[in-house]
């Protein structure tokens, strides 16, 4: 349906504020039109199967593991010169 076609153009914008980092769950779900931010964890993790919180951590993790690997070649360069 129409509705649903906009919440997910709305879901997938939050998305991609949520995982650039510059924003909080409450931040986001204002700025995408949700009443609150408790009905915008509940359609986000209906819709996504995490809710926002988990969608942040997941992704912290990966640039936490993306930045771990040319730190440790940065630091076994160094040894090995």
């Amino acid at each position: 349906s129409v509705v649903e076609f906009i919440r997910s153009i709305r879901l997938n914008y939050a998305m991609e504020k949520l995982r650039s980092g510059e924003y909080n769950v409450t931040e986001v779900s204002e700025m995408c039109g949700f009443s609150t931010p408790a009905y915008f964890s509940k359609v986000f993790k209906e819709y996504f199967g995490k809710t926002p919180t988990e969608a942040i951590e997941i992704q912290l993790c990966k640039v936490s593991i993306k930045r771990e690997p040319s730190s440790f070649r940065s630091s076994a360069l160094f040894l090995l010169s």
